[in-house]
Parts: structure tokens; sequence; C-alpha cells
């Protein structure tokens, strides 16, 4: 996502191989994207928390 303007879709193979992008600039497609950003933000852990407990947990 660029400036909560220009979204950059990557495409991959069911191999993992990269195909290229496809650009979404219409703004009510860019909002839906804009939104599942802030979402998963909102849901993250951060990673030094992340870090500290995965830590732990490999001792």
């Amino acid at each position: 996502m660029f400036d909560s303007t220009t979204v950059a879709l990557m495409r991959y193979d069911q191999t993992g191989k990269f195909l290229g992008t496809d650009t979404v600039r219409e703004p009510g497609k860019v909002a839906y994207y804009v939104d599942l950003r802030d979402r998963l933000l909102a849901a993250a852990e951060p990673f030094q928390r992340w870090l500290a407990g995965w830590r732990q947990r490999v001792r």
C-alpha cells in the first residue's frame, strides 16, 4: 500500500513463484485494504512482546 491511495496486490503461483502485481487505485477498493490494514495492526502483537514469549517457549 502506498500513501493509502494505491495498493499493489502481489500474485504468486502455487509453487510460490512471483508472477507480478496488480495495481489498485479505485477509492472503494483501496478503502477495503486500508480498513483491513488497520484492523490487522490493531490485533497485532508487538514484536518485542512476541519475541520475549518465543524465547520463553524455546528454553
